[in-house]
This record gives C-alpha cells, sequence and structure tokens, in this order.
C-alpha cells in the first residue's frame, strides 16, 4: 500500500496505488503530474464526451505543495474524487487521420 511520507511521519496512506487523501489534502502519484500547454504544472483529468466510449483527457492546471518522489499533494486545481490520468491515452491512426480530415 503506498505512503506518502514526510519528515518520516507517515501523512497519507493510499488503498490503491492511484492516489490518497489525508487531512482536507489530495495526493496523486507523481507521474500523473504533468506541464501543460503553456509549461504550467497540472494533471490531465479524464473528462466524458457525449458520443465517445472514453474519456478525454484536459489540462488543468493546479497548484502544488510538498513531494517526496512518489506523491505530490495537489492544493488547489481540482477536486478529491477526480479522475486523472497517470498515462496519456495514445491516438489510434485512425483518429488521427480524422482530426487530419477536420483542418
Amino acid at each position: 500500500m503506498p505512503k506518502a511520507i514526510w519528515n518520516g511521519q507517515v501523512i497519507a496512506e493510499a488503498e490503491t496505488d492511484r492516489c490518497a487523501s489525508a487531512d482536507g489534502n489530495i495526493y496523486f502519484p507523481h507521474e500523473a503530474i504533468k506541464r501543460g500547454p503553456e509549461n504550467e504544472l497540472g494533471v490531465y483529468r479524464a473528462v466524458p464526451k457525449e458520443g465517445q466510449s472514453e474519456p478525454e483527457p484536459e489540462f488543468v492546471k493546479c497548484r502544488l505543495g510538498l513531494d517526496n518522489g512518489m506523491f505530490a499533494q495537489v492544493i488547489e486545481g481540482i477536486e478529491e474524487g477526480a479522475v486523472v490520468f497517470t498515462e496519456l491515452p495514445q491516438k489510434t491512426d485512425k483518429e488521427l487521420e480524422e482530426e487530419e480530415r477536420e483542418r
């Protein structure tokens, strides 16, 4: 079970390896923290789109706090319970072709 440790104390412990929350703070795995389009830090949350079976990633700028290399504290920008991507989905060749046609 992953743990977020700061100064030798366990400050969060997750039942899964995806995220943890403790004392009103949210901690995401370090690999979920990404650079956005304007080089800001944040996460990509999963946004359901009508007519699509898979959610699309949408960048959300976040203010970060503690980071122990395994988990990063998200102080503001995303709410507890949000689904975020630790790895962005890859577009299929068909999706890439459709985007080209739309341009």
